[in-house]
């Protein structure tokens, strides 16, 4: 009797599963080489031997807020110079290169649109513009800086190489940026979809007590403070800002971009004290 082709792809499965296992050798996992946030609206493709950072290479307490980074090396670290990755860049050897975008809630002043050539736009850091600090780069790194804006909000684009720089990576930095898309941020402030999470900026610096969203006034419940009218001491690094999420018509969850911290919220009533300055 001949064996049935069902029973051959599973005589198939096996036999490979059992030799990825045997040995010392580990099995191969195919390394993904695109991203797509919609909260954040960006999507991006990368050359194979990039690799995106899991964790925010700029620390995340200068008020910047990281959307990618990739670099040429694996399991970069986050650094101590925010917004510099500095640590990303001491880890470079000759020939690696990193690339971060990241942006702000601050306003765009006049800044230019998108740059066409980053290499070619970017000014190199430290280059005298405040504030700078030259101990933040290590040397025989070349770290530059593009200032833009789309879409009405203020981005950075911050790409270092440790010489040499080749014309190969050249043409894949520039591949990278060419293939960057970014979108409008949605941030639900006058409307907002039930279950779905938006960009959100919480006001944090004087506790957790209020917020703006779905075109309402929302209040803490609870409120989330240090007992003195201060953000806690474990809320220190949600700086760069979260989500938000109506998860009822009455009901609202905001979630910091490391998931370790979230507050939830109802809407304000006519019981509830006036939101006050935060100074």
């Amino acid at each position: 009797m001949r064996p049935r082709p069902r029973a051959i792809a599973v005589l198939l499965v096996l036999l490979l599963t059992l030799g990825g296992c045997s040995g010392d050798h580990a099995p191969v996992v195919a390394t993904p080489t695109s991203y797509l946030n919609e909260v954040d609206g960006v999507s991006a493709t990368w050359p194979v031997g990039w690799h995106r950072a899991l964790e925010e290479l700029s620390g995340g307490k200068s008020g910047h807020i990281e959307l990618l980074a990739l670099t040429t090396f694996e399991d970069p670290k986050a650094g101590q110079c925010s917004p510099h990755p500095d640590a990303a860049m001491t880890a470079m050897k000759g020939g690696d290169a990193l690339l971060v975008l990241r942006t702000d809630a601050g306003p765009i002043h006049d800044q230019p649109p998108r740059p066409k050539d980053l290499m070619a736009a970017a000014r190199r850091r430290p280059a005298g513009q405040p504030p700078v600090q030259p101990s933040c780069f290590p040397p025989g790194v070349d770290a530059r800086l593009a200032s833009f804006q789309e879409h009405g909000r203020h981005y950075e684009a911050f790409v270092a190489v440790r010489a040499p720089l080749s014309e190969h990576l050249r043409r894949e930095i520039q591949q990278i940026w060419s293939q960057l898309k970014i979108r409008p941020i949605e941030t639900g402030l006058e409307n907002a979809d039930l279950g779905r999470p938006y960009w959100h900026n919480l006001q944090t610096h004087c506790g957790i007590k209020f917020t703006k969203f779905d075109g309402r006034e929302w209040v803490a419940d609870p409120e989330i403070s240090d007992g003195q009218g201060n953000m806690p001491r474990e809320w220190a690094d949600t700086i760069g800002g979260g989500t938000i999420t109506l998860t009822e018509q009455d009901a609202a969850v905001y979630e910091d971009r490391g998931g370790k911290h979230a507050a939830t919220f109802r809407p304000r009533t006519a019981q509830d004290e006036p939101a006050g300055p935060c100074l």
